[in-house]
């Protein structure tokens, strides 16, 4: 073996173990399952979120012109041969002692095609060890993963700092481990059982709704799903039921099969009290979000189904290995499509998979058993996390407008049964202080109306009758109707009634009302 030869093969080592270290290269191995490093040629392969990576390291002081133009022509039927789908971006490396005879550079450079067909990428560089230098060859000025800047860091940096790491297989074993899934129960018995309860629950309660004939919306609102205004009278055990009732079959379907396919990988990883733990804590934290931040009524399994996302999205992030592997990523995209989707559609709700996620994230903190003495590792940081958002997001939900209007309108419900007029005025008047929902609003005004009329405050109600014609016309009329027949106005009365029929107004007393106004014209 020449002194070039001795170079190559010194340095190669460094490079691959370099490539293994920091970009998380794999090298080949033989029949007896060891690495050889090969005088001549040397591979080494990555794959990069279902991307494939292959690097092959050539001595190219050994190859003559015609071997190298052999080699060209070997990748490229070899990357026409591969799998059509796949992609693969292949780099010779080709590696000199010193300044390489320029018939070599140049059938490198004529050979690069960068796109062979398809999916399939073919680029080049070349390496002067003596100058420790890197010409890349490449038809683009992308550099998507690095390669050449990694080789330049190789000889400014890590030919220096790494002497240490003199055993490949010690670094090549702590790269197989850092990225290792350890599975601490088998069978995600667990995860079945919360299928199986969620189809039971649906199924129970159709076939209940179907048999008794009562509206399924109103058994979901028996049950427990979470109803905000419920919530504020007490009924606080509506933060936990909603978790495992569902809308509709479709609804049940995807949560059943989400939650199928998330929670087999993540009651493995995280064992089965964690996982139910998390589950449920990451359910509940989905619920309060939903009740600080969204007036409608809402069920089902999805903030806890985005809980478990959170809690493998952690675990990913204390393993940056199994976060580069493709876990983690596949992980944050599967996030960001669901919530996007969320927002962009009305019907779900996305608040509640966002506290889900939070809360599934947080958990999975507070849980973790890492021995890195990192503060975001430290699990006391999780649990300070978790008291502040559930703690802030729960008085938030029970002092915002929103809830104080429901509160109020609740109020105002229980003051009309009680014909308690004086307090139904007041409690109206403060509902509209706060400028509700049009709805509420609607509501709200023919309430105060109505009190207004028994209290006799008939210019109140006059004003209040043209707020409501601003809001609905036919109401409006109506209700201004019913005030000028109450201040005896009978002909202001039934122009007012006359209008409100016009536009579709049925309310049981109008035809009465008209009667007694005098003939119609």
């Amino acid at each position: 073996m020449g002194k070039g030869d001795s170079m190559y093969k010194d340095n190669i080592e460094a490079i691959m173990m370099s490539f293994t270290k920091y970009k998380d290269f794999m090298p080949l191995y033989d029949e007896e399952n060891k690495i050889e490093i090969d005088e001549k040629n040397n591979i080494m392969i990555k794959d990069y979120f279902g991307t494939i990576i292959i690097l092959e390291l050539i001595n190219g002081d050994l190859l003559s012109e015609e071997e190298i133009k052999q080699h060209f022509i070997d990748m490229k039927e070899s990357l026409l041969s591969s799998k059509k789908n796949t992609v693969v971006y292949s780099f010779g490396i080709f590696i000199f002692e010193k300044d390489p005879q320029i018939e070599k550079v140049k059938i490198i450079e004529e050979n690069q095609v960068n796109k062979v067909t398809g999916r399939k990428y073919l680029r080049s560089m070349v390496v002067n060890l003596e100058e420790q230098s890197v010409m890349s060859h490449f038809k683009t000025r992308r550099d998507e993963f690095g390669i050449k800047e990694h080789l330049k860091k190789y000889f400014s940096e890590y030919k220096k700092s790494d002497n240490s790491y003199v055993n490949f297989e010690e670094i090549i074993e702590k790269k197989k481990m850092e990225s290792r899934i350890e599975f601490k129960t088998k069978k995600p018995i667990i995860t079945y059982i919360l299928v199986a309860l969620n189809l039971l629950i649906f199924a129970l309660m159709g076939l209940y709704s179907w048999k008794s004939g009562i509206d399924y919306n109103t058994l979901l609102l028996s049950f427990g799903d979470k109803e905000n205004a419920h919530i504020l009278q007490g009924e606080y055990w509506r933060f936990i039921t909603p978790i495992f009732l569902h809308v509709n079959i479709i609804h049940v379907a995807l949560n059943c099969y989400t939650l199928y396919l998330i929670g087999i990988l993540a009651e493995r990883i995280l064992g089965k009290a964690k996982f139910i733990a998390i589950y449920l804590a990451a359910g509940i934290l989905g619920n309060i979000f939903s009740f600080a931040f969204n007036s409608n009524p809402g069920a089902g399994a999805s903030g806890a189904i985005f809980g478990l996302f959170g809690a493998v999205l952690f675990i990913c992030i204390e393993n940056p290995a199994l976060f580069k592997s493709g876990l983690g990523y596949n992980i944050v995209v599967l996030i960001f499509i669901n919530l996007f989707y969320g927002f962009t559609k009305s019907g779900i709700d996305n608040f509640a998979h966002l506290g889900g996620l939070i809360g599934g994230f947080t958990f999975a903190g507070i849980f973790n058993e890492s021995k890195k003495r990192l503060w975001y590792l430290n699990r006391y940081v999780y649990l300070v996390l978790a008291v502040i958002i559930t703690s802030s997001t729960i008085l938030w939900g029970f002092n915002n407008t929103q809830s104080k209007t429901i509160k109020l309108v609740t109020q105002l419900e229980q003051d009309n049964k009680a014909k308690n007029w004086n307090e139904a005025e007041k409690t109206a008047k403060e509902i509209l202080a706060l400028n509700p929902t049009k709805e509420i609003n609607t509501y709200t005004l023919k309430c105060i109306i109505n009190s207004d009329v028994f209290l006799k405050k008939y210019d109140d109600a006059v004003k209040y009758s043209n707020d409501l014609e601003q809001l609905d016309p036919k109401d409006g009329h109506y209700f201004l109707g019913i005030v000028y027949y109450n201040m005896k106005k009978f002909d202001l009365a039934k122009g007012e009634i006359l209008k409100a029929k016009s536009l579709g107004a049925n309310y049981i007393n109008m035809d009465t009302i008209l009667k007694s106004t005098g003939p119609l014209n």
